[in-house]
């Protein structure tokens, strides 16, 4: 095994044994809980039977401030570890066994996978609690007059309704694992954990409101909470959704590779 399997295993099993990571995923679905608490606890303490999850599911999608604490609560479980290497100068062994790049993609890798597990998983838990106590979705419920996003409404009438939910959570957790290297490649001009935690979320309000100017399709906000923007169904849009994030992922990881040897170069040799 080459080196540079080496150090994204060693990355890798930083953050699942990092009691952070789990945390995240639990501080995700608590958010969910508390931002959308007013229709859930209708639901335990009065037995409404005319809420269904995608009715919740669908209100939580539209709240502003759900979407900013995610950002945040994400950014914990990895975003902030090359603060630690370069604070605490891990990184000069790491680095001089298998040099600045190898280590650079080893930290992107590793972000992504751990920031995207943290929202999907979070939410699909989110989801699963509701589900015992309440049904996925039903006929006559309040769920029935909402507008759900095209082209994914078709989904939740389905025989699998679960997937409608999974299509959405996939789609946002691929959205804030690129706002999550976007925090990462901030820490390699300001290597500090407040930064680390606090970045993805100033970028996602920074970027997201240039998006507003973009065309749809080019739309930040609207490609995250699967919004309709090519009309060419669900796989196309899944497909490029991926893509256009996973571009802007590749430039801000290769960002983050740059200041990473600029550093080392100059500081460390």
């Amino acid at each position: 095994m080459n080196i540079k399997s080496n150090v994204l295993r060693m990355d890798l099993y930083r953050v699942v044994t990092s009691a952070w990571f789990y945390f995240s995923i639990v501080l995700v679905t608590v958010l969910c809980f508390s931002c959308n608490w007013t229709d859930i606890s209708q639901v335990f303490s009065q037995g409404n039977h005319n809420i269904d999850v995608t009715y919740i599911f669908t209100i939580l999608m539209g709240l502003g401030e759900f979407k900013n604490m995610i950002l945040i609560a994400a950014a914990l479980a990895c975003v902030g570890n090359f603060c630690s290497d370069w604070n605490h100068q891990f990184i000069r062994p790491v680095v001089i066994r298998c040099g600045a790049r190898k280590y650079s993609h080893s930290k992107i890798f590793s972000c992504l996978i751990s920031t995207f597990l943290t929202v999907f998983i979070g939410l699909l838990l989110f989801v699963f609690l509701l589900s015992l106590r309440i049904p996925l979705h039903q006929e006559g419920s309040f769920s029935s007059s909402l507008v759900l996003n095209k082209p994914y409404d078709y989904l939740i009438n389905g025989d699998f309704p679960i997937l409608y939910f999974i299509v959405k959570i996939f789609i946002l957790s691929i959205a804030c694992a690129f706002w999550g290297i976007v925090g990462l490649c901030v820490t390699s001009y300001i290597p500090n954990h407040f930064v680390a935690v606090a970045s993805p979320f100033i970028a996602y309000y920074l970027l997201g409101e240039f998006g507003e100017y973009l065309p749809n399709f080019m739309n930040f906000r609207m490609l995250a909470y699967s919004y309709d923007v090519l009309g060419q169904g669900v796989v196309i849009t899944v497909v490029y959704t991926i893509l256009f994030f996973g571009v802007l992922s590749a430039l801000a990881g290769r960002l983050f590779t740059k200041n990473v040897q600029r550093r080392v170069s100059s500081e460390m040799l």
